[in-house]
């Protein structure tokens, strides 16, 4: 890496080394946003290393999930910080945590370097795919990325939505869908029968569905337009493909 006025600060010295793979507690995301803050403020290099040593070990284990090469996992673990050292000033709150910004980042160049090695390697992807193997495929290793960081956005979304909710009523849906408290022991602290605490919980996640469904819609901008109820037409019936509200609940409460 060359070392030039916007080349980021040489963090990655011993990376390779079996210390500086070991596990690191992750900060906070408040912290790590006011790092992010410094680093884009000022080209804070004191801030950089404590953002480098705070997520390195999340960071790392993504990629290598997605290319399966240590060697090369380092590589591009480089990159990402790389990235990172000159976008942290492109970082908001509102698109995430800092650590799901860093990871999209991260996970992005990984799959860009499977990619360009799949282009390398075969000229086309059938070829590749009549190959026999027990092991998952490179377009099925990029799908399930995909898939994991759905479920990444998703929570995050419900996690915001709690948020809008009492804060009673979100201690209890924290409580018995993250912390994994049973209705019994909830309906204990809270001193009350554990019916009541079923009501309370299911009527926070449907709280919580119509939360999600109100931002969906306002996400969908003019989509509006294609409800004849929108227009003043009558209002659309319900079908049979449009779930009860207990079936959105469960849905709301899967993303834990």
């Amino acid at each position: 890496m060359k070392n030039t006025s916007r080349a980021a600060p040489d963090v990655y010295a011993g990376s390779g080394t079996p210390e500086a793979r070991a596990p690191i507690p992750s900060a906070k995301p408040e912290s790590l946003e006011l790092l992010l803050t410094q680093i884009a403020a000022a080209r804070n290099q004191a801030a950089f290393a404590k953002l480098y040593s705070a997520t390195k070990g999340k960071l790392f284990s993504t990629v290598l999930l997605i290319v399966r090469r240590w060697d090369l996992t380092e590589e591009i673990i480089q990159d990402v910080y790389v990235r990172i050292w000159m976008n942290a000033h492109s970082y908001r709150a509102s698109s995430g945590s800092p650590m799901t910004w860093m990871i999209t980042i991260a996970r992005n160049l990984a799959i860009d370097s499977v990619r360009r090695s799949v282009r390398e390697t075969c000229a086309d992807d059938t070829e590749l795919l009549a190959l026999p193997s027990d092991e998952p495929t490179v377009l099925e290793t990029i799908e399930a990325a995909e898939e994991r960081r759905a479920a990444i956005e998703q929570k995050q979304r419900v996690l915001s939505a709690l948020q809008a909710l009492d804060p009673a009523r979100r201690d209890l849906v924290i409580a018995a869908y993250i912390h994994g408290e049973s209705r019994e022991q909830l309906s204990r602290r809270a001193g009350v029968p554990v019916n009541t605490v079923k009501t309370w919980i299911r009527r926070a996640l449907l709280e919580v569905q119509a939360i999600l469904s109100n931002t969906e819609t306002k996400s969908a901008g003019g989509c509006d337009s294609a409800n004849p109820a929108s227009r003043g037409g009558p209002a659309v019936v319900r079908t049979a493909a449009s779930p009860p509200r207990a079936s959105r609940a469960r849905t709301a409460a899967s993303a834990f």
